[in-house]
């Protein structure tokens, strides 16, 4: 088995495309809250999974007050996109598991 050097490993990571905050709303809150991107409830969807993949980092409040959901790098702080790509990868097995959940919006914030 050949090993590939350090540099060339990330010359490859650079090169594979990087999963956007939009990119895994649209993927993911349709099929975790059934709420769809014309819904007047996605963004409520958006911000309150963002806040679940969070953690203890943030507040779904600080997300909603302070973060944009737009594809740029100053819109969400420079965690947030390892944080989905992981969740993504574990959203996917679930998936394929047939065990993916079913949230609920918990926020009565208006949009």
């Amino acid at each position: 088995m050949q090993v590939i050097s350090t540099q060339a490993f990330l010359k490859i990571q650079q090169r594979v495309k990087k999963l956007t905050v939009s990119e895994f709303c649209e993927k993911w809150i349709p099929l975790l809250y059934n709420v769809y991107p014309d819904d007047v409830r996605y963004r409520r969807a958006c911000v309150q999974e963002l806040a679940k993949i969070a953690g203890d980092a943030t507040t779904y409040n600080n997300i909603y007050s302070n973060w944009v959901l737009a594809d740029n790098e100053k819109g969400y702080p420079r965690y947030i996109r390892p944080l989905l790509e992981f969740a993504d990868k574990q959203y996917s097995i679930m998936q394929t598991l047939n065990v993916l959940p079913q949230h609920r919006l918990e926020y009565d914030e208006k949009d």
